[in-house]
């Protein structure tokens, strides 16, 4: 009531004013809201292949590696997608580009449960190329769109609330689709997937319906001095190495954890693909806590801190297959979870107007996710599992040379608000 009768007796611009401020601070909480949902949907598509990866094994009767091409699939897609999003973008905006990304994911996601109906293996993975194009294209539009909603100095809150989020998604998917998968029940699989494919087209529907606003496209030259400037700046070529590795680690493990469970503790398939959730979870995790330890502490020690504590574990897990070594590997995912916003960070330090670009190079970094798992489980097929694990030890001896030799103190002392 006292809301109405001001609005009566004041001013009629200060009326409009007054009742403009609240519409925007409600659309863009309602951006916010549909923007998250986006980030949800990243995390669960990445990680629920973790599952898919020993569920394939089983229901189309394949070998380890044969099995692994999904994820070498789904993150190859990151080299094809990017830089034609960067142009989709351009042509047509951020909310446009969005819409035709979770559209993509929406029909892949209805291919996948198409293909498990008809029991094609490679019907499965050109679904899994669909909806890792969409997922890669959405990467690219998230981050700067998030960023746009709002003031520039909350924007380190908004990214680190998204995600929380996207974290969010990749510990719950795992924990689902094992739960699903795995049960005794028919045709969960087809099932899953449609469920994913209707609320993905949901989203994308509320968003094309409620027209959030979007940021304004920046044209920048793009000549070949640029390029070569781009790469003259070493830290940034070897972060770009270091994100490969770090990718491929994340992924290679993630998706080797059921079968070492199953091979060295006894887990069964359907407890072990429930223990993924405790590793992604623990990327959660870590995120949260780095909000806090980031403030206090360089961040290059950290990463520093952080590599050799997973060479360790890793080593043991090599060295002395076990149970006990079963569970380290799992806590490996607290240790990956500040890796990629310290990597990402000192890779772009200080470049200024090549930092959009430079951002390209580094989501295309994905591929590692592609070339690590594959590796390691050819490795496996003829040294062993537990031995085929030198490859993420390599991964993480890199990733540790670059937070230690590549950089000076003045380089690296980021806050989370400069990650």
């Amino acid at each position: 009531m006292r809301l109405i009768c001001f609005f009566y007796f004041c001013p009629a611009s200060v009326g409009h004013f007054c009742i403009e401020v609240i519409l925007t601070k409600h659309k863009t909480i309602v951006a916010l809201t549909l923007l998250c949902c986006a980030f949800f949907t990243w995390g669960f598509l990445t990680s629920i292949n973790s599952i898919l990866v020993p569920y394939a094994q089983v229901t189309f009767d394949l070998s380890i590696t044969q099995s692994m091409w999904i994820q070498s699939v789904f993150y190859t897609s990151p080299l094809l997608v990017c830089l034609p999003t960067v142009t989709l973008i351009k042509s047509f905006g951020y909310r446009t580009a969005l819409i035709i990304s979770l559209s993509l994911i929406s029909f892949g996601s209805m291919f996948a449960a198409f293909a498990f109906m008809v029991q094609m293996f490679i019907w499965l993975l050109l679904a899994i190329f669909v909806i890792a194009c969409g997922v890669a294209m959405l990467q690219v539009i998230a981050n700067p769109y998030i960023v746009s909603l709002g003031d520039a100095s909350t924007a380190p809150q908004r990214l680190t609330f998204a995600s929380t989020v996207n974290s969010l998604g990749t510990t719950v998917a795992p924990y689902m689709a094992a739960h699903l998968l795995f049960s005794e029940y028919e045709n969960v699989d087809v099932l899953l997937y449609v469920c994913v494919s209707a609320a993905i087209a949901l989203l994308a529907l509320s968003i094309y319906v409620v027209k959030i606003s979007e940021p304004s496209v920046k044209y920048a030259k793009d000549d070949i001095t640029d390029k070569r400037g781009l790469f003259a700046h070493k830290h940034l070529v070897f972060g770009i190495i270091a994100l490969f590795c770090y990718t491929g680690v994340e992924t290679s493990i993630g998706s080797l954890l059921v079968s070492y469970l199953n091979t060295y503790a006894d887990f069964t398939p359907a407890s072990a693909a429930k223990m993924v959730t405790f590793y992604w979870g623990g990327a959660m995790l870590g995120r949260l806590l780095g909000s806090i330890i980031f403030s206090r502490i360089n961040s290059r020690y950290v990463l520093v801190f952080n590599s050799i504590a997973a060479i360790s574990i890793v080593s043991v897990v090599l060295l002395f297959p076990s149970r006990s070594a079963a569970y380290l590997l799992v806590s490996v995912g607290l240790l990956n979870s500040i890796m990629y916003p310290v990597i990402f960070s000192l890779a772009v330090r200080d470049l200024d107007s090549y930092t959009e670009k430079a951002s390209g190079f580094l989501v295309m970094a994905g591929l590692g996710g592609a070339t690590i798992p594959l590796l390691q489980t050819s490795l496996s097929s003829s040294v062993g599992l537990n031995n085929s694990f030198l490859i993420p030890i390599g991964c993480y001896l890199f990733i540790l040379c670059y937070a230690m030799w590549l950089f000076k103190t003045k380089q690296s002392d980021l806050t989370l608000h400069q990650v």
